[in-house]
């Protein structure tokens, strides 16, 4: 087996619209890279921190998806949620270009990068979910483009429209590595948003039956803002039995310190609409092996049952479950 990396595909900034492209067929796709290049238009003064929009630059795509045969989802996610989820993913969080929101810098230059984990993270076999595209007839990345207002409020238009690049690292396996028919487990990412009407100890959100869930990620939202006193407790029930049940501080600061996740390295993160500790990571597989993950195959429900109290606006959880697909029998 060997590895090798590549830029594969360069996607055009087009407002408001879906621009999607193909990446190549073959091989195991261990991650991808997403760099994000942008100027917008701001005056230097209007560049402050409270202009800065949800997910700051990565605000722009409104959404990103990554689709198999034309019709499998393996990814559909928000830009904006991107830089907070791959910081959970992979226990460091990527760095956003700090002229962003720096009240100084006019038409603020912002280059940024993500990576998007396929390798599974913190576990015994991170082999095990690669997602294999040697027998795929196409693979789309999609991209739902949003405009200059979604990265500063403060902005009038783009000095240099946005551009995405998308690269890769695959693995190239041999025949005697892995055989031609070998399964793998798919980790499929996805975004469930529930709004929340009142403040309740048991607001409840199903999550569908028949998948394994390592976890989820949780993210609160008031009047479009990630608010951090929004979620008091989180319980991941089926029946009466509880498979999580804490209060969301002790999630939150549970899972920084057993899986090293550090601090943001750049003060985009706690600018404007955005604050770090709006997120929960719930983890339910803590020593690396998978079969501590849930299995709902045979479940007849499976549901969140949320201690939350609601903001002075709309108030959203977002739900980003962390599921796994393994071949069955």
């Amino acid at each position: 087996m060997f590895t090798n990396t590549m830029l594969e595909r360069t996607l055009a900034f087009s407002a408001g619209n879906i621009v999607s492209g193909e990446l190549a067929r073959g091989g195991l796709i261990r991650e991808l890279y997403l760099q994000l290049t942008q100027a917008p238009t701001v005056a230097g003064a209007a560049n402050t921190a409270a202009a800065v929009r949800r997910g700051g630059p990565w605000g722009v795509i409104r959404r990103l998806e990554i689709i198999l045969n034309g019709s499998e989802v393996v990814l559909s996610l928000p830009g904006a949620a991107l830089p907070f989820l791959a910081g959970h993913w992979l226990g460091r969080f990527p760095n956003l270009t700090a002229t962003l929101g720096d009240a100084a810098t006019a038409n603020p230059v912002l280059n940024d990068t993500i990576v998007i984990p396929f390798l599974q993270p913190f576990a015994a076999k991170p082999f095990d979910t690669v997602l294999d595209v040697r027998r795929a007839r196409q693979v789309e990345v999609r991209v739902t483009w949003g405009t200059f207002t979604d990265v500063s409020s403060g902005a009038t238009a783009y000095t240099t429209n946005p551009v995405l690049e998308i690269s890769s690292l695959r693995s190239v396996p041999l025949p005697e590595d892995v055989p031609d028919g070998a399964v793998f487990t798919e980790w499929r990412r996805t975004q469930q948003e529930v709004a929340v009407p009142a403040t309740t100890t048991q607001q409840r959100i199903d999550l569908s039956t028949g998948y394994v869930y390592r976890g989820a990620i949780f993210e609160t939202l008031d009047a479009g803002d990630m608010e951090s006193d929004v979620l008091n407790r989180i319980r991941v029930k089926s029946g009466a039995t509880a498979f999580q049940d804490l209060r969301s501080v002790v999630m939150r600061e549970a899972a920084r310190q057993r899986f090293g996740i550090q601090v943001a390295p750049s003060a985009v993160y706690s600018r404007g609409q955005n604050d770090l500790d709006a997120w929960y990571l719930w983890d339910q597989v803590t020593d690396g092996r998978l079969s501590e993950a849930v299995d709902t195959l045979a479940f007849s429900e499976f549901f969140v049952e949320a201690d939350v109290t609601v903001g002075g606006g709309a108030t959203i959880v977002n739900i980003y479950p962390w599921i796994l697909i393994p071949p069955r029998a």
